[in-house]
């Protein structure tokens, strides 16, 4: 089970809400970087963007782009 959350509405706290319940976290629309490498500290799962750069900055393979 998954929640996918504006990214503009997620923090630590509500990270850890989310997936203590026993969810799975994605975040949309996350077009920095720098937001991105944020959102995965906090154990997002899956990032959306519009920008392919954002996820490569995750060091992310390009098999788990999505």
């Amino acid at each position: 089970r998954w929640v996918n959350a504006d990214h503009d509405f997620l923090d630590v706290e509500e990270a850890v809400r989310v997936t203590s319940a026993g969810f799975r976290l994605g975040a949309y629309t996350v077009n920095d970087a720098a937001r991105a490498r944020e959102l995965d500290g906090m154990g997002v799962e899956c990032v959306i963007t519009d920008n392919a750069e954002v996820l490569a900055g995750l060091g992310k393979h390009p098999a788990h782009w999505v």
